[in-house]
């Protein structure tokens, strides 16, 4: 996902001069803590800008040049826990259509790791030390905020082409990275195998390509009627993609996973549809279940798509306490993962 998220960095900055990320150690030779910008620097001097460490500073000029011709450039928040000094600005650039009527337009991208892992100065590896205060998932912080649109890719072919239309966005955008992810491989299945269906989007088309934002991916395991629909986004769309997998070849059933790929809006069409297919759902996310994102989505559901259901939709979170642990060996036993969206699955297919 590194790799996809540089290129599109670059097509950005080949098609618009005026194009820039500004943010901490974003204009180092290494391209910012986790190289997201590293192809930037070394193909574009000058347009990776490092900024002072003021997350204020960084979203208000990024919001403030998109304000004044319509263009969106790129504030970097190295991560979404930092976000807070910047609220004000945030939640202000996300209203300006709404308050002068579409008189302005407030085009902003702004792009942070979220969630654990990610490699940094902090993380001993891909996967575990983000601990507290570099380890929140955000997207409940984002998906409240009218005008606000909010972005989590689950793959390197998602990222490129969901970064490269969000710059088109003239609203401004929170394009959350998962740190577990910017490294990772394809989902595998129980035998250490990679799941086909999802290593597709491992291959990332040279060159410019965009993706719709509100369009969710419907990823379907097995043959016959479908029995269970997974919502899934993020890091959360691989491990239930490990469990539909390894359920399927054990029960010969019928499993889909919905990878929503854009939060807000959300691909209501898309939901709907799998529900009532299904008939028995289940939300996965990596948050903690305190007023999440995933609680309002489990709560869409009941609201619009109860006469559809078979019975009281799941729900899978972090465990409800501060952000992860710093062990790694903790942290996977804080979020949810594929051993226990399968029995989950056996639960709702006991029913």
């Amino acid at each position: 996902m590194l790799g996809a998220i540089n290129e599109a960095l670059v097509e950005l900055a080949q098609r618009d001069p005026g194009f820039f990320v500004y943010g901490q150690d974003v204009g180092s030779p290494k391209g910012g803590v986790f190289g997201a910008t590293a192809s930037l620097v070394k193909q574009f001097p000058g347009r990776a800008i490092s900024s002072p460490l003021n997350e204020q500073m960084i979203v208000g000029i990024a919001s403030g040049a998109g304000l004044r011709d319509g263009k969106a450039r790129c504030a970097e928040i190295q991560f979404v826990d930092y976000h807070q000094s910047a609220t004000q600005t945030i939640r202000l650039a996300a209203r300006i259509p709404y308050q002068t009527n579409g008189n302005w337009n407030s085009p902003l991208l702004i792009r942070t790791k979220s969630g654990s892992g990610g490699g940094g100065p902090i993380s001993s590896s891909t996967a575990g030390g983000g601990a507290y205060g570099h380890s929140n998932t955000g997207e409940q912080w984002f998906t409240n905020i009218p005008g606000m649109i909010t972005v989590c890719p689950a793959s390197p072919f998602d990222a490129k082409g969901l970064l490269l239309e969000a710059a088109r966005a003239q609203s401004p955008v929170v394009f959350l990275e998962r740190g577990r992810l910017y490294r990772s491989e394809p989902p595998k299945d129980a035998e250490g195998k990679i799941i086909p269906e999802m290593a597709e989007y491992w291959n990332v088309p040279e060159g410019y390509y965009t993706l719709p934002i509100g369009k969710a991916r419907r990823l379907r395991f097995g043959k016959g009627p479908l029995s269970i629909a997974i919502i899934a986004w993020g890091t959360m769309v691989l491990e239930a993609c490990t469990a539909a997998v390894n359920i399927v070849r054990r029960e010969g059933v019928s499993i889909e996973v919905v990878d929503l790929r854009t939060l807000a809006p959300f691909d209501e069409v898309a939901v709907a549809a799998a529900v009532k297919e299904a008939n028995r759902v289940m939300v996965v996310t990596e948050e903690i279940d305190l007023t999440s994102f995933g609680r309002h989505l489990h709560s869409w559901i009941v609201q619009n798509c109860f006469y559809d259901l078979d019975g009281t939709p799941a729900f899978l979170s972090a465990v409800p306490a501060p952000p992860s642990p710093y062990s790694g060996i903790e942290e996977q036993n804080f979020y949810p993962a594929a051993n226990t969206i399968e029995a989950k699955i056996n639960e709702l297919l006991a029913e």
